[in-house]
């Protein structure tokens, strides 16, 4: 497999909203009185104790829904990077600027960087439906809103480590769009296996431009870095495969997700390959609460090519530094509506913190990411 981008902090969180979809199964309860008594309708309470186990909000794509439903989502995710890596060693923005240059012996450039960033901040918008087709086929689409800031700093001159000053950029938009589909594989009333294929498009920019600190005090207009551009630029295939279980008041499941891009996009690189395994178990609490704990390995590759374009004196500008391993931990808390005019609405929140990083540095690392999420089923 070609290495793959991950196109920053976001980049799983992306696969994840384009494939935004977790299908909340419609319980319904009746008890009788006698053989020809009327169902009795359950009171809220009752409704409350017999719901299903809610998977985490931070899994995509987790359930096949029945044909004649339809399952709506959204989701925000704010992402927080504030210190430089590389390896799993920290960086001062200091130490940066004694590192070689990647651009170093080419016309204008310096021998080391004169620029590294400071922080970067990510919010995705991740909006989703989901259709039931068949009894073990569903199909779902995913559209992610986009918004990265990130803060720089520039050093003085063609060497040394004084710091001239900061400067910010921010870019927003439409990133990629993907179309799934969901296959059941095995089910049974406790074990469930489902088998995912998708297909991203190429509907992000990644030619998001904005102005920068020079390091003669000077401020000029160019093309951003890999990690602020929206998008891939090429199509990217989405294989996927998922397992939950439940049982009682306690529910589990392990994913694994992909994304490989395909060729080159216009501007001569490869945002490569993408592999993340997440295992889950979670407790029903009661009242309509489900707690969750998550585990996950990530994989992201670096930047196959180049945009010629992006040639500043910063690690950012250097297609091999992204990507890398990182081990993440989740907490999260679900609630289902169970009566009323949002009978069925369920959000959720997640916060997501990092046990290990190992970087293709240097670049920002992980700090936390909070989920925050609401799903719907509706049947017709």
């Amino acid at each position: 497999m070609r290495s793959l981008t991950a196109s920053m902090s976001a980049g799983w969180f992306c696969l994840f909203c384009v494939q935004a979809a977790i299908a909340d199964d419609n319980l319904v309860a009746q008890s009788t009185s006698g053989t020809n008594a009327a169902p009795a309708s359950p009171s809220p309470m009752m409704m409350m104790m017999m719901m299903p186990a809610i998977p985490p909000i931070g899994i995509g794509g987790g359930r096949v829904i029945k044909p004649g439903q339809l399952m709506l989502s959204y989701r925000y995710m704010l992402s927080q990077k504030n210190q430089l890596a590389k390896g799993d060693d920290n960086l001062s923005t200091t130490d940066v600027a004694t590192m070689r240059n990647h651009f170093a012996g080419r016309p204008g450039q310096p021998a080391t960087y004169r620029s590294a960033p400071e922080n970067m901040t990510v919010q995705v918008h991740g909006f989703g439906a989901q259709v039931g087709i068949t009894d073990d086929l569903s199909a779902m689409i995913g559209i992610p809103y986009v918004i990265k800031e990130r803060t720089a700093v520039t050093f003085q001159g063609p060497s040394g480590t004084t710091k001239l000053g900061t400067f910010e950029n921010e870019t927003s938009g439409i990133g990629d769009i993907a179309v799934s589909g969901l296959y059941k594989l095995y089910d049974d009333p406790v074990h469930h296996l489902h088998l995912m294929a998708g297909l991203s498009f190429p509907t992000g920019s990644i030619r998001e431009d904005g102005k920068t600190l020079a390091p003669n005090g000077t401020t000029s207009r160019r093309r951003l870095a890999y990690g602020l551009q929206l998008g891939s630029g090429t199509y990217g295939l989405l294989p996927g495969l998922t397992y939950w279980g439940a049982r009682g008041d306690w529910n589990w499941g392990i994913q694994a997700l992909g994304q490989i891009n395909l060729g080159e996009n216009d501007e001569g690189y490869t945002f490569g390959d993408r592999a993340y395994v997440s295992a889950w178990g979670g407790y029903t609490l009661g009242y309509g609460f489900t707690a969750s704990l998550r585990l996950s390995q990530e994989y992201l590759g670096d930047v196959d090519g180049n945009d010629n374009s992006i040639t500043g004196a910063s690690p950012t500008s250097d297609p091999n530094n992204y990507g890398g391993w990182k081990t993440l931990a989740s907490f999260g808390l679900d609630y289902r509506v169970p009566d009323g005019l949002l009978k069925g609405v369920t959000p959720g929140i997640e916060f997501t913190v990092p046990l290990y990083q190992d970087l293709n540095g240097p670049q920002l690392e992980d700090a936390w990411t909070l989920f925050v999420g609401v799903r719907k089923v509706f049947t017709f």
